[in-house]
């Protein structure tokens, strides 16, 4: 097939007239509204707004109309509106025009049409076969129905090759300019070109520019297209933006769900796990059905509690003071007084998780039609999940992901506790008898860090960058700060200086105030600088020990990396006693494990006992304390009977029965505005209760 036929030109133009233009009198409308129309054409990278953007900019533009969705479908419409037309279109120099460029050269046509040049209105078609031999389509892709072809085209080889074409053709002209779109919406490829002579131009006989183009021009249009793709045909593809595009919005939208489980998945949650009798939603229920949904509730709420602006904190100041004063007339003792704290506390919190099932109760079934086998697992009863896990796979990943996160938390939880007290034991004087507490506390330490890595190992999930996001920078401004003193106490040159001129210079140079100490005392910056250095180390330790709970660590550059705590064989026994509940069926127990356990058990017991035998010498109460004294018992008497047996007797039981549960809100239902308000309303008529019975 001759390049004629695989490279078809068709070329016609508009004139302006005295009635407006010979085909048409808005050519930038042409490249705006037509070429440049949404489904027609894909963009390529770099996608920018403005020229002047960094390529992150359109993605910060994605982001923020991720947050601003509220539903699939407004992200989907803030996704097209983020972009605009970025991308879509070349023209002279550039493959990839910004939103910005498009409109400005849009505009620029027009305004040369208005003033007497002739706009061209070139298309040029290419045949697949042709597309096919040169690499810009795969050699085994054929388009079947119209807009196949969006992402299967090497867009920027055949924008560069289109441009090397026009690049030849311009130069038949005096100032060729022109806009390009490559349209993929039909069965055959082909371009749009919006192309005028800025200059003097060929003139026609009437004295206007000419638009036709002749033979030659073609000629050397087609040539110049193909001797690029010629060139350019053993590399593999070069840019197709819609695979990569595709994959960025679904990952938008993918965060968008999440966003929405993370904002609305608790209620949702919630009522699944309700059983389906509404008459036994009730916060003081003591029936088996309603432990899981009350401590789901009992989260939901102590979490709004905690806001300003629910009120729940004003009115835990309230309790306190009343507790305080019972405690100053009464001569209570603490226990008494924390007693009093406590039952204001799980007050607050009864009314207000009844105020919540009293809205729930008053929604209509037909509200409520989501109810997926993964609910179904991991709103069941634990002894239910238990027995439903060793006759479905479902219910067995359920019944794990539970155990094993609910025990990821504990151990996170514990294990801040003990380095929080263990802190406070290592700032503070004490005598060498207190070393046994301190040996408790360390002990308790390295055994929930154990057990936590081994929880990591089974949840490796790395959360968002948000929740570091603050400490990261702080941690990496006071580095800058130090390495700026650092620059100074270096710099000779700062001695020369008066210390106005040397304060001035240490913060334009090295970004921070102290400069003029250069020059009138060294010293000072000498003991800030070991100030900063002691500042800048427990910042560090501080957020390593936020980082390890996810499973990463701080490298020397101030970044995050994945590092594994502790060797997964070392930690999997350190809680047997606990594994009760994980098998179907009596396990045995290798005897290296056995003993990991056992020695562990050993030395949390003599640890536990020791901090014991120190409290009751000194005179100091446990109350308050939360020794681990029942956990400890029980890992003592699984070490004695495994270092027989080597088994794990499994505490599976048959369920008593099954409770049906409701079923739940779609997630697109945001049922948390009404949640918090039913709680706001409920702590301002305890508050209310409280003042009518003088308890506040």
């Amino acid at each position: 097939m001759s390049l004629k036929q695989s490279i078809v030109v068709v070329n016609e133009f508009s004139e302006p007239t005295s009635n407006g233009g010979s085909r048409g009198s808005t050519p930038g409308s042409y490249v705006e509204r037509y070429m440049a129309r949404k489904g027609a054409v894909e963009d390529v990278a770099p996608v920018r707004l403005y020229d002047a953007d960094a390529f992150i900019t359109r993605y910060m533009a994605r982001e923020d109309a991720c947050e601003a969705a509220v539903t699939p479908l407004d992200l989907a419409h803030g996704l097209d509106a983020a972009d605009k037309d970025a991308g879509i279109a070349f023209g002279p120099g550039c493959a990839s025009l910004s939103h910005e460029a498009v409109h400005r050269r849009s505009k620029r046509i027009q305004a040369a049409f208005d003033r007497g040049c002739t706009v061209l209105k070139t298309v040029i078609s290419f045949e697949a076969e042709y597309l096919r031999e040169m690499g810009v389509i795969d050699a085994d892709f054929e388009a079947v129905r119209r807009g196949d072809y969006r992402g299967n085209i090497d867009q920027m080889k055949l924008r560069l090759a289109i441009m090397e074409g026009m690049e030849r053709l311009g130069r038949h002209f005096d100032d060729l300019d022109y806009v390009g779109v490559i349209q993929v919406d039909t069965l055959h490829v082909h371009c749009h070109l919006c192309a005028v002579d800025h200059g003097p131009g060929r003139l026609a006989k009437n004295g206007n520019q000419r638009g036709k183009l002749t033979q030659r021009d073609m000629k050397e249009l087609r040539r110049g297209i193909d001797d690029t793709l010629a060139i350019m045909s053993p590399v593999k593809q070069m840019a197709s933006n819609v695979t990569r595009d595709r994959r960025n919005a679904r990952c938008f939208m993918k965060r968008l769900t999440h966003r929405m489980a993370q904002e609305r998945g608790a209620v949702q949650f919630l009522i699944a796990c309700l059983p389906e009798d509404r008459r036994q939603w009730r916060a003081g229920s003591n029936r088996k059905e309603m432990r899981k949904p009350n401590r789901i509730l009992a989260e939901i709420v102590d979490t709004a509690l905690a806001m300003p602006e629910s009120g729940g904190p004003a009115a835990m100041r309230d309790v306190e003071e009343y507790a305080n004063a019972r405690a100053e007339r009464e001569g209570l003792s603490e226990r008494e007084r924390m007693k009093l704290i406590e039952g204001g506390r799980d007050r607050l919190r009864r009314e207000c998780m009844d105020g919540v099932y009293q809205l729930l109760k008053g929604m209509e079934k037909t509200d409520m039609p989501v109810r997926t086998p993964m609910l179904q697992a991991m709103s069941m009863p634990f002894d239910e999940a238990a027995l439903a896990s060793t006759k479905d796979d479902l219910a067995e990943f359920g019944f794990r992901l539970r155990s094993y996160a609910s025990r990821l938390e504990h151990h996170k939880g514990e294990r801040r506790r003990y380095k929080a007290l263990l802190d406070d034991f290592e700032a503070s004087q004490r005598s060498q008898a207190a070393e046994a507490w301190g040996e408790h506390l360390r002990c308790e330490l390295d055994w929930h860090t154990g057990c936590m890595a081994k929880y990591q190992h089974f949840l490796n999930f790395i959360p968002p960058v948000s929740k570091w996001e603050r400490d990261l920078e702080a941690v990496a401004e006071q580095r800058r700060a130090v390495t700026g003193i650092e620059g100074i106490m270096a710099d000779k040159s700062m001695v020369r200086m008066d210390a106005d001129a040397a304060e001035a210079y240490g913060r334009e140079v090295y970004r921070v105030a102290g400069g003029r100490f250069a020059v009138t005392s060294t010293s000072v910056l000498e003991a800030r600088l070991e100030a900063m250095k002691t500042t800048l180390e427990k910042m560090e330790e501080d957020l390593s020990f936020k980082l390890s709970e996810d499973g990463l660590e701080l490298d020397g550059e101030g970044c995050t990396r994945s590092v594994e705590l502790a060797p997964f064989d070392d930690v999997k026994a350190l809680d047997v006693h606990h594994l009760g509940w994980d098998f179907p069926y009596d396990a045995r127990i290798s005897k290296r494990n056995a003993e990991r356990f056992v020695e562990a058990a050993e030395k949390r017991r003599a640890a536990l006992v020791g901090a014991m035998d120190y409290l009751r010498d000194t005179g100091q109460s446990a109350a308050g304390l939360k020794l681990p004294t029942a956990d400890v018992k029980a890992m003592t008497r699984m070490a004695d009977a495994i270092s027989e047996t080597y088994l794990l007797k499994s505490e599976r039981v048959a369920a008593a029965g099954k409770t049906k549960r409701s079923s739940t809100v779609r997630l697109d239902r945001d049922l948390k505005p009404a949640v918090e308000a039913a709680i706001q309303t409920q702590v301002a008529a305890v508050v209310q209760e409280m003042e009518d019975e003088g308890l506040a």
